[in-house]
């Protein structure tokens, strides 16, 4: 993971300025440009020691007013290391990794209320997400999770003992500082050790940087120093960027100071994003950011050109307080399309005009499918184990409309040599040359693995790659298609599918992965959208398979069930059948209008013999446009709960067997012993704690048992290749076993 080396000349100029082992004191103006901003913004700012005035030399602000300083400017921070005494260890070690950790106070950043950092081995902090990114590039980037903290962004490694990442927290509330310190980390491409840390203060949200010991090689000039709230506009400051700027002993401080008068849009809450053809009422939250209360100011709403919209807020605003407006008029869209929407609050005297203003963009579109409550209808293929529909699996961030989408992997790392898609169902296009969208993200190798999107008029006999249409474009791979590759956060992703008026068409999105390298990252889907384009009018299929689950007691009666949805445009009455191995089989009849689901329940089906048995559900609906969202399969696994053959006798004392076999593929047995009567609970959890499986929640009689895991969580999807936690608790005897599931 080497960067790309610098020129001979670089070098060289470094070994003659380091050649005697110490440091000029003049380093480069590495903030030059951030730091031009202030003289060029119109914005004043209250400084230490005087009232009102333009700032000598500090960085900013940006559009939300957020300024930088270091040691050696006016009003600045003083350096005070905060030693590693009494901190925790990160416990994350190697390359190209992160951790997580509980923040000890609600920290405010850009606005927004962050509980949790994801510190990693690369000198970043994440306050939403974490990245492994080695790279590092110029702010803002793409390349960077929005909310993140570059104390010093380098390819670095914790290698060795003694070498850590530590956290702390400091003072008390509301004084409280947490503190991240990176204990001799080395750079990835030489010998060159440094220690720094990030400080967040709990009583002005600022962030400050402090810098202990550094190389000659570790100066800045192959890092980035700064922050960013987003990926695109001016909410980011940038310190420094491949650029000799840091000493030993300097102090860097970020932070918004406070403003006498200052209002602003927090954001639009409405018209923005995905909507059909309807009346929609505009609503937006206005915030008082400054340290005096307002009153009797104008909010201006315009969508489109040929909309406008003014209402007065009455006040008092107290400092800090939001209030939500939700008294413009109400909007009727004109056609489908996007339609630019802007917010802006119109305080005379306001010190802080640059947030006044909030953007948007509202697009009306003649179909829109969340996968809230169901999967849409979608078809993964081969099947389990490749593309899910599911909430995204730690550590992948939420989606624009939580909680599912449909994602590759399901959870860990995604595998090698994967080449597998997750197929539409059928839809029609209402015009020529329809337009289909949707919110994506994406997280893999670089070039080696990626994905792309095609389209079928042939109910997917064949497939052809269609192009993105004025958002990110393809990449080439390295299996010689063209796709989507690299970092992409959730963005909007628009294609223009070439079919003709009343043409059926499906879409694929396909995802592939070479032989090596797999990030705990993979493609996820949400909110598609479509103008131009509907459902069919008889379409109907199942969703899910909520009973029998994946393990059943020998003995035991069950009740099958069912969830259908009516995919198509009108109401449909049409045949459910259930079949259980070949001994079992019920049918229903159901009617369902457009657009619904309902979960049937059929006659108890009773697991009288030991063995692994088919399960499927299906609709039969004569001249049903997508047959391949008819049916689910399933599997069902009958075992017996009953002592142990090979151990005779009651247990003496509880006890977790090792499971076997482990790892495993496809199932693995576990065998427990209860020693006294009373609730036992044994459940399979994700390496981070997340609850997956429960296998046994019963009061149970003192005996040997043993149950199957076949490798699916409580809601019968099929989790990802890794490390699980087996955890059984019974009476005051608790036990843990690690699990390994390979693919």
């Amino acid at each position: 993971m080497f960067k790309a080396v610098r020129s001979a000349a670089t070098a060289v100029m470094l070994a003659l300025l380091f050649a005697a082992g110490t440091v000029a004191g003049a380093t480069p103006d590495a903030s030059s440009i951030e730091k031009a901003k202030a003289a060029a913004h119109p914005a004043i700012f209250a400084e230490p020691g005087r009232e009102h005035g333009r700032l000598d030399r500090a960085g900013g602000p940006d559009d939300y007013g957020y300024i930088f300083k270091d040691e050696t400017d006016s009003g600045g921070p003083t350096y005070n290391w905060i030693d590693t005494v009494g901190a925790t260890s990160l416990d994350i070690a190697g390359d190209d990794t992160f951790g997580v950790v509980a923040l000890p106070f609600p920290f405010s950043f850009y606005d927004t209320d962050y509980n949790t950092c994801y510190p990693s081995t690369n000198g970043q902090m994440g306050l939403g997400s974490g990245i492994r990114n080695y790279t590092n590039y110029a702010l803002p980037t793409a390349e960077l999770p929005a909310n993140h903290l570059c104390p010093y962004w380098d390819d670095l490694v914790v290698d060795g003992d003694g070498i850590n990442i530590l956290y702390k927290t400091v003072g008390v509330s509301p004084n409280q500082q947490f503190v991240v310190i990176w204990d001799s980390v080395r750079r990835y491409s030489d010998s060159a050790r440094l220690v720094f840390e990030a400080i967040l203060s709990e009583s002005d949200n600022s962030i400050t940087y402090q810098y202990r010991s550094l190389a000659a090689t570790a100066l800045g000039q192959s890092a980035t120093v700064g922050e960013q709230q987003a990926q695109t506009g001016n909410y980011y400051l940038q310190y420094s960027f491949d650029t000799l700027s840091l000493i030993e002993g300097r102090a860097i401080k970020f932070w918004r100071p406070p403003i006498t008068t200052d209002v602003g849009t927090r954001r639009i809450v409405a018209p923005t994003g995905l909507y059909l053809m309807d009346t929609i009422q505009p609503v937006a939250v206005i915030k008082n950011y400054g340290t005096e209360a307002q009153s009797s100011f104008e909010v201006k709403l315009d969508i489109g050109t040929d909309y406008t919209s003014t209402v007065n807020v009455a006040g008092p605003l107290a400092p800090g307080d939001t209030f939500v407006v939700n008294t413009f008029l109400p909007w009727i869209p004109a056609d489908m399309g996007e339609y630019a929407v802007t917010c802006s609050t119109q305080l005379s005297g306001d010190l802080f005009t640059a947030n006044d203003r909030a953007t948007g963009t509202a697009t009306i579109v003649s179909l829109v499918e969340h996968f809230e409550p169901t999967n849409g209808g979608y078809v993964p293929v081969p099947g389990p184990g490749h593309w899910t529909w599911r909430a995204p699996a730690y550590p992948r961030p939420a989606s624009p409309s939580p909680p599912e989408v449909w994602t590759i992997p399901d959870s860990g790392a995604y595998q090698t040599f994967e080449s597998s898609y997750v197929a539409s169902c059928k839809y029609v296009a209402t015009r020529d040359t329809p337009e289909v969208m949707f919110y994506h993200r994406m997280y893999v190798e670089s070039y080696y693995d990626g994905g792309n999107v095609s389209f079928s008029t042939d109910n997917g006999a064949n497939w052809t790659i269609i192009y993105p249409y004025g958002t990110r474009p393809y990449d080439s791979l390295r299996s010689g298609e063209w796709g989507y590759t690299a970092t992409i956060p959730w963005e909007p992703a628009v294609f223009r599918v070439p079919v003709l008026d009343s043409t059926a068409f499906k879409l694929r999105w396909k995802f592939m992965t070479d032989v090596s390298v797999e990030y705990e990252g993979g493609w996820m889907i949400d909110d598609f959208a479509g103008i131009g384009i509907a459902k069919p009018a008889d379409d109907v299929g199942v969703v899910q398979i909520v009973a029998p689950g994946d393990t059943v007691i020998v003995g035991d009666d069950v009740a099958p069930q069912a969830v259908l949805q009516n995919f198509g445009s009108t109401e449909q009455t049409f045949l459910v059948r259930f079949t259980v191995g070949d001994g079992y089989e019920d049918t229903a009849s159901v009617t369902l209008a457009a657009g619904l689901t309902d979960t049937i329940r059929f006659e108890d089906w009773s697991a009288e013999s030991l063995g692994t048995f088919n399960v499927t559900c299906s609709t039969e609906l004569a001249g049903d446009a997508d047959p391949a969202n008819d049916a689910v399969h399933n599997t069902v696994a009958v075992v017996p709960l009953v002592g142990v053959a090979e151990q005779p006798g009651l247990p003496r004392v509880s006890s977790l067997d090792n499971v076997r076999p482990n790892p495993f593929t496809g199932s693995t047995i576990v065998r427990f012993g209860v020693a006294r009567p009373g609730q036992t609970n044994v459940s399979i959890y994700s390496a981070a704690g997340t609850l997956v499986r429960t296998l046994c929640k019963s009061d149970l009689a003192p005996a040997y048992y043993s149950l199957a895991w076949d490798g699916r969580d409580d809601r019968r999807r099929m989790v990802g290749a890794g490390v699980y936690l087996l955890r059984m608790k019974t009476g005051d005897f608790t036990a843990t076993r690690k699990l390994v599931m390979q693919r």
